[in-house]
């Protein structure tokens, strides 16, 4: 799955290779709390703060306890 690629690569950090599998993702599955968390992690990673915390935000829209997660 691209979640699970995704994971393999966070885990590797290798931030920008994971964000493609994340965004794929995210546009078969979208609104996942994990994916965009998963998401808001790469972004931050990578120093792109706006997008992190665009990504922060919506994961806890759908999921406010999301950052006990993980």
């Amino acid at each position: 799955s691209m979640m699970g690629i995704a994971n393999i690569l966070i885990q590797k950090q290798k931030w920008e290779e994971a964000l493609k599998h994340l965004q794929k993702a995210n546009e078969l599955k979208e609104g996942d709390a994990n994916i965009l968390y998963s998401l808001a992690v790469c972004y931050e990673k990578m120093g792109k703060v706006d997008e992190a915390v665009r990504y922060f935000n919506d994961g806890l829209i759908v999921d406010p306890n999301q950052t006990t997660k993980n």
